[in-house]
């Protein structure tokens, strides 16, 4: 199964976000450019190959409200249906994306890729801090 990798890139110094054509590329493509996007006023955004439930891509640094997942519980046959009604940030945690979540004054991660779910993208963490 061939993987989908696609990039946009947080711009920090105008506090805005970059998708296709418009990310500056250097030399000879995206490697070459993300070498000298190191250390510069430029993060990555990874696409984390999950949509939400409007079927927008879902990329590290995105808030999202969850409304409902369904997991497969290791001490479990049949998987199991959680309603969270709470909203998260996409993080990547050993190169695989989780939704980092706050509950009782401490964060809980949620493996986006464990399972389905109805989650909706409602901003990214460098445009909509306020979301967090």
């Amino acid at each position: 199964m061939d993987r989908e990798i696609e990039f946009r890139v947080f711009d920090l110094y105008y506090k805005r976000v970059l998708y296709g054509k418009d990310i500056p590329i250097y030399g000879e493509g995206l490697l070459e450019s993300i070498r000298q996007f190191s250390g510069q006023t430029y993060e990555l955004s990874q696409y984390t190959e999950n949509k939400d439930m409007n079927g927008e891509k879902i990329y590290d640094g995105d808030i999202v409200e969850v409304f409902k997942i369904i997991i497969n519980e290791f001490d479990s046959p049949n998987p199991v249906e959680h309603t969270k009604f709470t909203k998260g940030l996409v993080e990547y945690y050993s190169g695989v994306p989780f939704i980092r979540y706050y509950k009782e004054n401490e964060f809980e991660l949620l493996q986006l890729n464990d399972g389905q779910y109805e989650i909706k993208v409602i901003g990214n963490r460098l445009e909509n801090k306020e979301l967090i």
